[in-house]
């Protein structure tokens, strides 16, 4: 992590977020972002998203679609959280 940049979020309408503080873009794309920001690995999540612009010399970015969640990771290295595919019974009765 970049202790010296600071990082801004803002999203309106869980449509556009506006983004400050992006090192870089790792992955992308329609349903998943993972970017690399001065306050760790960032995980945007939804559906229909799109990177709609993206100044890495300013450090900024701007997504659009539907936004579902936003997640931070520690490091690449962190596994990303596992998605309940199991019933709450399946898992008692393993």
């Amino acid at each position: 992590m970049n202790e010296n940049i600071k990082q801004r979020l803002t999203m309106t309408d869980r449509q556009t977020v506006e983004l400050f503080g992006v090192l870089r873009v790792e992955t992308f794309d329609s349903s998943e972002i993972v970017l690399a920001t001065s306050m760790g690995e960032m995980v945007l999540s939804g559906s229909e998203l799109h990177i709609s612009r993206l100044h890495l010399d300013e450090k900024e970015a701007s997504i659009k679609g539907q936004v579902d969640s936003i997640i931070y990771r520690k490091s690449k290295n962190e596994k990303r959280p596992a998605l309940r595919s199991r019933s709450v019974i399946e898992r008692i009765f393993k």
